[in-house]
């Protein structure tokens, strides 16, 4: 989730800009990089703001849904699960 919000703030999301125009890309990587802000993955705060976050990309008929880059995110997380740099992390 961290390295999605870290891509997300930095570069805003191509589909969000294709279905919904680059203000809201835009905003969504203010919001990604807000939440960023807010503290680190544990904290009280982070996930607070994560989940404002996650609210609002799902309004709106979950047209801003960040889709190009969970795709690369995705594809990294193969990537490195194939090549053997990332271990999954089963549980029995």
């Amino acid at each position: 989730m961290l390295a999605h919000l870290q891509t997300m703030c930095k570069y805003p999301d191509s589909l969000i800009a294709r279905k919904c125009g680059p203000r809201v890309a835009r905003e969504a990587a203010a919001r990604a990089g807000r939440v960023l802000e807010s503290g680190k993955p544990g904290d009280k705060a982070y996930y607070s703001a994560l989940g404002d976050l996650d609210l609002w990309l799902r309004a709106d008929g979950h047209r801003r849904n960040p889709g190009t880059t969970a795709d690369l995110i995705a594809a990294g997380l193969f990537v490195g699960l194939r090549d053997g740099v990332l271990a999954p992390p089963y549980r029995w």
